[in-house]
């Protein structure tokens, strides 16, 4: 009895998820910087739900979705580490980068406890880290960030790109560094973040 509940319930979250689904072709493409939309922060969130579904139920196809979205995501990064999808949204940028790095974290500490190490594989030459690094130098100097933002795409509020806006809970925002200062404590990034300054026009 007990186990018929347990698949009922996974039937059940199953459902959910699937009508909750995020996703696009991959051919979907943002048209000033060519890349998928696929790569966004919902599809993230959305592929971190199929992820931890595919660890309850133990069903490899979902927790694949979680994978895939990991490295379509850090696909996307530019040689700075920055993540275009997110860096074009105005005033919310740092935001959007700080937010989406708490699901890609996320993903990758659910899949270290499954036996994938996502955080050492790079794509296209860059990992996690260069998006931390990325992250860690913006909020320093938005400097770093206002000529993506300036694009200014669905932004917090329009025109103030040359602002950055905690759009988010600032605890929300930091969600990601518990998982990164106890996994790299030694990490050249997490030395930073033990010194951040963070630049006074945020």
């Amino acid at each position: 009895e007990s186990s018929g509940n347990r698949e009922k319930i996974l039937q059940w979250f199953r459902t959910l998820i699937i009508r909750s689904e995020e996703r696009f072709p991959l051919d979907y493409v943002d048209s000033q910087n060519k890349i998928p939309l696929q790569a966004g922060n919902h599809f993230v969130h959305s592929a971190l739900a199929f992820m931890m579904y595919g660890v309850l139920a133990e069903d490899h196809l979902f927790f694949r979705r979680g994978i895939d979205q990991f490295f379509l995501t850090l696909s996307t990064a530019r040689k700075d580490g920055s993540l275009p999808l997110s860096t074009r949204r105005g005033n919310s940028a740092i935001s959007y980068i700080s937010h989406n790095l708490n699901s890609l974290m996320t993903i990758a500490e659910v899949a270290q406890y499954q036996g994938y190490d996502l955080y050492s594989m790079d794509t296209n030459g860059k990992t996690i880290h260069d998006v931390v690094g990325y992250l860690l130098s913006a909020y320093e100097n938005i400097d770093e960030i206002t000529p993506y933002a300036k694009e200014d795409h669905a932004p917090e509020q329009a025109g103030k790109w040359m602002e950055q806006d905690l759009r988010f809970d600032p605890r929300d925002a930091f969600g990601w560094v518990d998982i990164y200062v106890n996994r790299f404590p030694n990490h050249p990034n997490t030395k930073k973040l033990m010194n951040l300054v963070i630049d006074d026009r945020i």
